[in-house]
């Protein structure tokens, strides 16, 4: 994903995975993932959040990568910001990882009929 600052930056930002699939009765997804992120200039300072708390900061770089491990129960979304307090007017860019959840067979919707006539 692309956003424009207020400073012109183009930052692009991306997680790896992005998606979790949680095995039949199992309530966490426990992972490792890839976060980065590139600007077209340096950046005094860049702040990736999980929700609203902070993960990690950046100062005085045109780009910056993680690889934490996470332990995620439900679709989650991650920012960078331009601060390293949370604040929804600084971000500069947002991704979620999203949380799915494995179905049993007998829960599943068909996606043919039983039943043909050749």
């Amino acid at each position: 994903m692309h956003f424009a600052t207020a400073q012109d930056n183009i930052v692009s930002f991306n997680i790896q995975p992005n998606r979790c699939v949680l095995a039949q009765n199992e309530p966490v997804c426990q992972f490792s993932a890839r976060f980065a992120w590139q600007a077209n200039q340096v950046i005094q300072q860049v702040c990736l959040w999980q929700s609203t708390e902070l993960i990690k900061c950046w100062s005085q770089l045109s780009g910056g990568e993680i690889k934490p491990e996470l332990n995620l129960q439900q679709t989650t979304p991650f920012y960078l910001t331009l601060s390293n307090t949370f604040n929804p007017d600084l971000i500069i860019a947002e991704q979620s990882i999203q949380i799915l959840n494995q179905q049993t067979g007998e829960y599943r919707r068909r996606l043919h009929s039983q039943w043909s006539l050749f």
